[in-house]
């Protein structure tokens, strides 16, 4: 019984999905494509190394992710709701995503600073149909 609320409630099987703002229909919990996009080896951005001064430097963002307006209004409040729920999900799915990149590079890492890696551990989500 348990299982069917929680797999409705993320799967939103009462909601009909047909919101006018594009990011009622967001999904609560991240996509496996969100999480491990699929990377082109011929596209992927090589890495380069960190400089002294790179701090100083606007971090770069996904083009998609709205832009935060800091200097004046918003031109309505949906449109405020809209780019910080998509924003603040970012800052949540990010770290998930980067932990997932170190570990698939490092399969044998132990926890460090940023990620704990759990063992024995079984996800309920493959039972609800997610993954």
């Amino acid at each position: 019984m348990a299982l069917q609320i929680l797999g409705a409630h993320i799967h939103r099987t009462w909601d009909t999905g047909n919101h006018h703002e594009q990011w009622r229909d967001l999904p609560e919990i991240p996509t496996k494509l969100e999480i491990m996009p699929e990377i082109d080896e011929n596209t992927r951005p090589r890495s380069r190394e960190e400089k002294w001064n790179d701090y100083q430097n606007d971090p770069v963002y996904d083009s998609k992710l709205p832009k935060n307006i800091i200097d004046g209004p918003w031109p309505s409040k949906e449109s405020y709701i809209s780019a910080h729920y998509q924003i603040l999900r970012e800052d949540a799915v990010a770290p998930l995503r980067e932990a997932i990149k170190s570990f698939k590079q490092h399969p044998n890492m132990n926890d460090d600073n940023d990620i704990c890696v759990y063992t024995r551990v079984r996800a309920l989500i493959r039972h609800l149909g997610i993954f």
